[in-house]
């Protein structure tokens, strides 16, 4: 487990209560989470870092981007680079789409997949692609903001690894919450950012095009004048 900081307080300092792990954790993604001014992407990839060390565990943040079927593994993580290169490809070579799979159901649906011990038959359907990326235990939280469900954070902890925990559980589901706020809040960001693109570029063209009319006006008048002088 990722565990900062210390229990022991010197004995002629006062009392104080230090974080434990999980709420050093939770406040260590909400630091992370506030980088605003970095690319999402960047951002949710140190997010499964994080999370990735705190669980030992493959950590996935899989969206479902606007106008898209096809859902987006933004980040991957594990602390064997096998292993993300296998899921890596893995997604690659298979597009999944919002409905299809495990991933695809959580983000269709918005209801978590919760398996602390993984069933035998999955166990054995990995196996048979590689040995590398058999689940222990394993839950897919889905992102969900007032606007719907964006995407879902995965954390699978690898077979010989001991099971995820319902604390474990619940820490995942509350950084799911968080991170879908963080992604919503850019994405409205850039929806309005382009809506007032687009109604600088409506308004420039709009003022070209009375530019264009006065000018063509001011010449048909000016040739008038010109062919009334000439008679």
């Amino acid at each position: 487990m990722f565990r900062e900081g210390s229990d022991t307080v010197a004995s002629n300092s006062p009392s104080q209560v230090l974080p434990d792990s999980s709420t050093q954790f939770l406040l260590t993604a909400s630091r992370i989470l506030a980088e605003f001014n970095r690319p999402y992407q960047d951002v949710l990839s140190d997010l499964a870092v994080h999370v990735c060390r705190h669980f030992d565990a493959v950590s996935e943040i899989v969206l479902g981007l606007p106008d898209s079927e096809v859902l987006t593994p933004v980040a991957v993580h594990h602390h064997d680079p096998e292993v993300v290169s296998l899921i890596s490809e893995a997604y690659l070579r298979h597009k999944v789409k919002v409905g299809e799979g495990i991933v695809g159901k959580v983000i269709h649906e918005g209801c978590e997949v919760w398996m602390p011990s993984v069933p035998n038959e999955l166990r054995e359907r990995v196996r048979t692609y590689t040995s590398k990326l058999v689940p222990e235990s394993a839950l897919y939280a889905p992102m969900v903001t007032r606007t719907g469900v964006l995407g879902s954070m995965n954390v699978i902890r690898l077979e010989g690894l001991p099971a995820l925990t319902e604390a474990d559980r619940s820490l995942i589901a509350q950084l799911a919450e968080q991170s879908a706020l963080f992604v919503d809040n850019i994405w409205l960001n850039d929806q309005q950012q382009r809506e007032l693109k687009l109604r600088r570029d409506a308004q420039e063209s709009l003022e070209k095009a009375l530019s264009i009319n006065a000018f063509l006006l001011r010449t048909s008048r000016l040739l008038s004048d010109l062919s009334s002088d000439r008679r």
